[in-house]
């Protein structure tokens, strides 16, 4: 079982991520770990610098080798939930300023 802390930490980062160009698709093609809870919470356009900030928070929580990509049982769940933060970070790269 993933922290809800964890949960919560990759829904907000997909939160900035479908308020980005291109980020529209992602409410409807993820898996529930990363769109649970966004149906009712939608930015109008993130901050500026919001993108890069979620951007260096997916860095550092779904490092592979970071509790939540280690916390997965289910081994399908886990490239699963990989396949999706890999196309959050996707569309946060293309609106980031480059590090």
């Amino acid at each position: 079982m993933i922290p809800r802390t964890h949960r919560d930490v990759v829904t907000a980062v997909a939160l900035v991520a479908i308020s980005l160009p291109g980020g529209e698709l992602i409410l409807h093609s993820q898996p529930e770990v990363v769109t649970d809870g966004l149906e009712t919470a939608l930015l109008s356009s993130p901050a500026d610098g919001l993108a890069g900030l979620a951007l260096s928070v997916s860095d550092i929580i779904a490092a592979p080798d970071g509790r939540w990509m280690r916390g997965w049982a289910d081994e399908a769940r886990r490239a699963e939930a990989e396949q999706a933060v890999t196309e959050l970070r996707s569309v946060l790269q293309r609106s980031a300023p480059e590090k």
